[in-house]
């Protein structure tokens, strides 16, 4: 379990982004800055959770900070993402976080259209009723709290 997990987890953080992909591309959805670094952390997280698969029996800490880390930043940029659209901010909450911008725009241009950030912020599209932020929240938490206790076991 100390392996199958973490590789599990990963593939549930691959899949959150390719649908993110897939309903941007067949919706016409425009990702904000914020989109765009929820799905960066949504990739990180897969990444520490392939650490962790790594390393788990030798350093089970060292792997659930590999999961931990991404999973904090990524949820604390959800919850500003449900933050700004639930209170309506529209455009001036994007605006507001020039580094969250500058950031996104970075990876924009490094990686390619896909992770361009073109939209606003506050408009916030949903899947089965939930906010797309809310999916990479609960994405973002379930990991850790699934993953972690299990890196410790022997």
């Amino acid at each position: 379990m100390q392996r199958a997990a973490p590789l599990a987890a990963a593939a549930l953080c691959l899949l959150a982004v390719a649908t993110a992909f897939a309903l941007q591309a067949a919706l016409g959805l425009e990702p904000c800055p914020l989109c765009i670094l929820q799905r960066a952390a949504l990739l990180a997280l897969a990444l520490g959770c392939l650490a962790a698969a790594a390393v788990a029996p030798r350093h089970p800490r060292l792997a659930a900070g590999a999961v931990i880390a991404p999973a904090v930043l990524g949820g604390a940029m959800a919850l500003e993402h449900l933050r700004i659209a639930l209170a309506g901010d529209g455009a001036a909450g994007c605006a507001a976080q020039p580094a969250t911008s500058a950031l996104a725009d970075w990876l924009g241009a490094t990686l390619g259209s896909v992770f361009l950030a073109s939209g606003q912020c506050a408009d916030v599209d949903r899947l089965l009723g939930v906010p797309y932020p809310g999916w990479a929240l609960l994405v973002l938490v379930a990991v850790p709290v699934l993953v972690c206790p299990l890196l410790a076991r022997d």
